[in-house]
């Protein structure tokens, strides 16, 4: 019971210490409240005023924002292609130049003589 009773006045006089230390914190915030308020309203009244935010864990969602645009511009970059790819694919013509139809050869042919046939498709030299 005495041991009780010793606990309980250390517990008391700890919540009391504690209680005290918040009471002044309180008292100093309160009494530093209006020079903090009157400050304020001085730099509204004359358009100044600034109010700045901080927000915890903002950089894990710009990595989020900026992965997602990635992904996006990646994605619209290879629709590009796949839609370019099927209006040349849709023309059956293949590459001109000068308004002459290459014939895009195998890789065994490398020489493009110049000379057309009925088709208008240059003739490689190793193919006559």
């Amino acid at each position: 019971m005495l041991e009780y009773a010793v606990k309980m006045r250390e517990l008391s006089q700890e919540a009391l210490a504690q209680s005290y230390r918040s009471v002044s914190a309180l008292n100093s915030a309160f009494s530093e409240l209006p020079i903090a308020l009157a400050k304020g309203m001085k730099q509204l009244h004359q358009g100044e005023l600034t109010l700045r935010i901080r927000h915890d864990g903002l950089d894990t969602f710009q990595q989020h924002l900026e992965r997602a645009s990635n992904r996006v511009s990646f994605s619209l970059l290879i629709a590009a292609i796949v839609v370019a790819s099927s209006i040349v694919m849709s023309f059956h013509t293949g590459p001109h130049f000068e308004g002459i139809t290459i014939d895009i050869a195998p890789l065994e042919r490398t020489q493009v003589t110049g000379q057309q046939n009925t088709l208008g498709e240059m003739k490689c030299a190793n193919h006559g």
